[in-house]
């Protein structure tokens, strides 16, 4: 019993002593030292049959090192029947730091005589700290970890993160189910050119490998330089391989692409194809072109440590809008190579590009039908290129351009004077354009510009024509041109709309429109206003090709009327001027050679190295004399007479000098500039007096001083407040309008007379009042610009009209009333006939008849019948008259002194009249020497 008490007793101390902490913390060190690690524990507590719990822990050994606050270990024993191991382990505050080649041995090691197996893992704020593999190809890795079975981790990892949650799918800790999601970054070390997106997928990880299915989304991916956008579709985990088949946009266009990756043979290889866009390419070198359209692009690469790759691409597309072709090869093997050549058409001409590219160098030509010459050399971001470039249609003409670039500024200088354009004087292109990456900005000759290739602003200063100028402003929208265009000259003005694009111009106005395309210049015109001194329209189509003309041009105007029949690059030409007085035929044609050659009765025009007006020509009161030359300088005459007025134009080196004699006198320059100043002397009719008529003439327009004023502008307006004196009698003439027609009045003591409508049909209406006679109207109508006039005067209380009808100076007159006629008219002097038939004189207050002739130049004279006697008048002077009288008991002679006769409507001076006694005074016959 003693013993077994002993045996009791000795089998207690011997448990005691396996919980005693100094044997606990010496098993441990010497347990690990056998392990082939070194470090130290600082505390053991537990039982070294039932389990051990260390604080301060820090161990270091192949392939592992350990620091924990404290680690909580159980076990089973009586598993190593079983030849197993049962563990419980809890870990807090730890950082555990092994190696990728621990983990992942080279060889795989021989089956362990006890199998571990973890019946419980706990894990607080413990971090796994794995560095860069230097057998294999891995990242570092960063992993925290949390909890109990599932474990929440958060991998870090040096191009981004990941997190999700690891379940141990058995006790011995060898299988594994892995569900994360990150960021595509974060595999960065395996490719770098893994710039963005999102992952997430489960794997399984166990002896036989990884297996499972990951998912990218929105990823972003550069190859070879190459941004691919939007990649997303699945990531297959096959043991040692790795697959991959992703969608995405590249270049703006759609791609696909597949990919494996071996990771035992630490080697993945690749293919690519998609549709990327020109402009989209032309951006990635830093171009900012004004090109559209696709093109096919396959590629194929391998590597781990390195790449290499190989590709093709072909497509289609158009720049400004015209059709090209491209195709090209390219490769990547530590350097990359690219060839490329395209084809395609441009405007007026046929293309090719070839382009070399290898590593940082490269260069091209390029080459058109036109004879356009251009070599481009570049070594990194540096770029210079030289040559000759001909300008397109219509245009012609070549540019020598030199070009220099240095990143993304390059700048461009253009020598181009003497380019030729249709109906444009010689045009100085010379300038120079500067821009960085798409923005250009500049001028060449008279066009600046300012914008981006495909948003490029215009702006044209003022060109000058053969006549005229041209000026606007427009864009280049992606090649296609809109311009708003203004032409202005002296004698025309209209805006001028132009688009381009797809080969062609078209042109557009209020007045017509045209095209350019092919070479083939055509135009139509409808009523286009021209001015020469008054508007004419200018109507017809036109069309330019092969060098040679085609079509018909017609003018018209109120005193114009042409028409050429345009045939190789002349025209044969045909017309009539119209004047007031006829028309004026015109014929005539233009050649190249010969120059212009028009006829007008004897009158000749010609033009070739210079310009002579020769010849007669008499169109109605118009007579023209003239032998003027001009080239270079004025030399020669040319005269005309009108109305009594000559004028005679004479060449005088640079300018023209103009007389005028005649009705009107002065002189003074008509060209280049306009002045002449003189008077005007109208003829006028015995007893008419105007006041000094002095005048100015200039651009303007003709004043004549103190009376009136013609402007020289469409319609030719003026204004005319003309006074006059008739006899003693003053009036004034009043008139406004213009070339077509106005207003006229004419005002005196005795009435007047107004007149509205066109000068060559005015009607006239008015009031008269002469004395004795009353108050009577006016009725006519006058063609001033003939000078021919008509009217008639009523006094209907006496039944008296007169009647007037005439052309310039000359005149007829006429009347009649009760018992009376009249017949006269004037040119050169007065003359009258007065026809009494027992005229009954008492309207006029005389108690009279009168029978017989009284005229200018004699007459049988007049008998009166009266109470007092039988007046009688006779003589061969009728102004003024004079009488004689006889009655029954007297008999005597006399003459109206002129002062005696009415010098208005209020009746006679009083002075030397004569009056009967009880009869009314007044303009009845009187004598020289005062009788009753």
């Amino acid at each position: 019993m003693r013993r077994g008490l002993f045996l009791l007793l000795g089998g207690v101390l011997l448990l005691a002593l396996l919980a005693w902490p100094p044997l606990l913390k010496g098993a441990v060190e010497r347990g690990l030292a056998l392990a082939g690690f070194q470090g130290q524990v600082r505390a053991v507590r537990g039982h070294l049959l039932l389990g051990l719990r260390l604080e301060g822990v820090v161990l270091r050994g192949p392939g592992l090192a350990l620091v924990a606050e404290e680690a909580g270990l159980s076990y089973d024993l009586l598993g190593l029947l079983r030849r197993e191991l049962p563990l419980s382990l809890r870990l807090k505050g730890a950082r555990v730091e092994p190696t990728w080649e621990a983990l992942i041995p080279e060889k795989p090691a021989p089956p362990p005589a006890i199998r571990v197996l973890f019946r419980h893992l706990h894990l607080e704020g413990v971090e796994v700290v794995l560095p860069q593999g230097r057998r294999l190809f891995l990242p570092s890795l960063r992993l925290s970890l949390q909890g109990a079975n599932p474990y929440a981790f958060l991998a870090r990892l040096p191009g981004g993160s990941f997190q999700g949650e690891a379940r141990a799918l058995s006790p011995d800790l060898s299988r594994w189910e892995v569900r994360y999601r990150g960021e595509v970054q974060g595999l960065s070390f395996f490719y770098p050119g893994l710039k963005g997106g999102q992952v997430s997928g489960v794997f399984h990880l166990g002896p036989e490998g990884v297996r499972g299915e990951s998912r990218v989304a929105g990823g972003v991916v550069e190859l070879v330089g190459f941004r691919l956008d939007g990649v997303e579709g699945p990531i297959r985990f096959l043991g040692d391989r790795v697959e991959a088949s992703l969608r995405g946009r590249g270049l703006e266009g759609p791609l696909q692409a597949w990919a494996e990756v071996d990771l035992k043979g630490e080697r993945y290889r690749f293919a690519l194809k998609g549709r990327p866009r020109l402009p989209a390419l032309a951006r990635h070198y830093g171009l900012e072109l004004p090109v559209e359209g696709t093109g096919e692009l396959f590629l194929e690469g391998e590597g781990w440590a390195e790449l290499r790759l190989q590709g093709r691409f072909q497509g289609e597309g158009r720049l400004l809008g015209e059709p090209f072709r491209h195709r090209g090869t390219l490769a990547f093997a530590r350097v990359f190579r690219l060839e490329a050549g395209v084809e395609g058409r441009l405007w007026d001409r046929t293309y090719r590009l070839a382009l070399a590219l290898e590593g940082q160098g490269y260069r091209a030509e390029l080459g058109d039908s036109r004879g356009s010459r251009l070599h481009l050399l570049g070594q990194g971001s540096r770029v210079e290129a030289r040559g000759q470039v001909a300008w397109p249609g219509p245009l012609s003409g070549q540019a020598q351009v030199a070009f220099w670039g240095q990143g993304s500024r390059w700048r461009a200088r253009v020598a181009s004077p003497g380019v030729g354009l249709p109906l444009f004087r010689p045009l100085d292109l010379s300038g120079e354009v500067a821009g960085e990456g798409g923005r250009v900005a500049g001028r060449l000759g008279p066009l600046a510009l300012a914008g981006t290739w495909g948003d490029l602003a215009l702006r044209l200063g003022e060109v000058p024509l053969a006549v005229g100028a041209l000026s606007g402003e427009g864009r280049l929208l992606a090649g296609r041109l809109q311009a708003d265009l203004r032409f202005a000259s002296p004698y025309a003005s209209f805006p001028l709309r132009v688009e381009g694009g797809a080969g062609g111009f078209r042109f557009a106005s209020p007045h017509g429109e045209g095209s350019y395309r092919g070479g083939v210049l055509a135009l139509r015109l409808e009523g286009l206003p021209l001015r020469f001194l008054e508007e004419v329209r200018l109507s017809g189509w036109a069309r330019y090709a092969g060098g040679g003309l085609s079509g018909v041009l017609a003018l018209r105007g109120a005193h114009l009327e042409a028409e050429a029949r345009l045939r190789r690059l002349g025209a044969e030409i045909q017309g009539a001027l119209l004047t007031p007085w006829g028309r004026l035929l015109l014929a005539g044609a233009y050649d190249p050679g010969p120059g212009l050659r028009l006829r007008a009765g004897d009158l000749r025009l010609a033009y070739r190295e210079a310009l002579r007006l020769q010849g007669q020509a008499l169109l109605g009161p118009v007579r023209l004399e003239a032998d003027l030359r001009y080239g270079p300088g004025f030399w020669g005459f040319a005269e005309a007479e009108v109305y009594g007025v000559r004028g005679r134009v004479e060449g005088r080196g640079e300018g023209l000098w103009l007389r005028l004699s005649g009705h009107v006198e002065g002189e003074g320059e008509v060209y280049p500039g306009l002045g002449v100043s003189g008077r005007l002397l109208p003829p006028l009719p015995e007893g008419l007096e105007l006041p000094p008529l002095a005048f100015r003439l200039d651009r303007e327009g003709l004043e004549v001083l103190g009376v009136g004023r013609v402007a020289f502008r469409e319609g030719f307006p003026f204004a005319l407040a003309l006074p006059f004196r008739y006899r003693g009698v003053e009036g004034r003439v009043l008139a406004e309008g213009d070339r077509e027609g106005g207003r006229l009045e004419v005002r005196t003591p005795y009435g007047e007379a107004r007149g509205a409508g066109p000068w060559g049909s005015l009607a006239l209406e008015g009031r008269v009042a002469v004395p004795r006679l009353g108050a009577g109207r006016l009725e006519g109508r006058a063609d001033l610009l003939r000078l021919r006039y008509q009217g008639e005067a009523f006094w209907e209380g006496l039944g008296l009209r007169l009647g007037v009808l005439g052309e310039g100076g000359r005149l007829r007159l006429w009347g009649t009333g009760p018992g009376l006629r009249l017949l006269g008219g004037y040119e050169g002097g007065l003359s009258l006939l007065l026809q009494a038939e027992g005229w009954d004189l008492s309207p006029l207050g005389l108690p009279l008849r009168a029978t017989g002739t009284w005229g200018e130049r004699g007459g049988d004279g007049f008998g009166w019948k009266a109470p007092t006697g039988r007046p009688s008048s006779r003589g061969r002077s009728f102004w003024p008259p004079g009488c004689g009288l006889r009655g029954h008991t007297f008999r005597g002679r006399g003459r109206f002194p002129r002062r005696a006769l009415p010098s208005g409507p209020g009746g006679p001076t009083g002075q030397g009249g004569w009056r009967s006694r009880g009869r009314p005074g007044g303009a009845g016959p009187g004598g020289g020497s005062p009788w009753r």
